[in-house]
């Protein structure tokens, strides 16, 4: 199934104000709960490369390993088994983040599965414009990351190629010009 750019922006309108859209990013840190967090923030921050405003939603959960990051990224897909959690859908973090804004950058540090990871995920839609894109395109690089040193190790799941291919586009895209830059901010 391919999903044209265009489609973020009209499925964007499902979130009437602003607030609606704040309050799907928030259900989503809401639901981490369960695996253990117990801090949200949510925060004004300037975009360092153009000092625009962004807005920062973080939460100290379990995180998103590699394959649940690409997952959240796609469209119509959800992990969510329990009524009690909020999104079942698969579709809220897509509509909130490109109601609120073109762009929206994820970290996500997970502790579980087969060993620590660090993933990054670039959604953007100025991404997608810009170069023409007939088809949603989401670049996204992965580290193992090793708990004695805190250093985060390229994690080449799919080739170096690949891997250099969307890190390329990340640190042309993202408010982050380094690879160094990049990892800062996963925490």
């Amino acid at each position: 199934m391919c999903v044209h750019p265009k489609f973020l922006h009209s499925n964007a309108t499902s979130h009437k104000w602003p607030f609606g859209a704040v309050a799907e990013l928030l259900d989503n840190a809401v639901d981490e709960i369960k695996t253990g967090a117990t801090r949200i923030v949510v925060d004004k921050i300037i975009n360092k490369r153009n000092g625009s405003p962004a807005l920062l939603v973080q939460d100290d959960g379990g995180g998103m390993d590699p394959d649940s990051m690409r997952r959240c990224m796609s469209f119509g897909f959800s992990d969510k088994q329990s009524g009690s959690s909020i999104g079942q859908y698969g579709n809220g973090f897509k509509t909130s983040t490109m109601r609120l804004g073109a762009d929206a950058i994820v970290f996500s540090r997970c502790m579980k599965g087969s060993g620590p990871t660090q993933s990054v995920g670039l959604l953007s839609y100025t991404f997608l414009a810009e170069t023409g894109q007939k088809d949603v395109v989401v670049p996204m690089v992965d580290y193992k990351y090793d708990l004695l040193t805190g250093d985060a190790i390229q994690y080449e799941r799919h080739g170096a190629d690949q891997f250099f291919s969307n890190l390329s586009v990340l640190l042309k895209w993202s408010p982050f010009a380094t690879e160094e830059e990049l990892m800062g901010n996963v925490s």
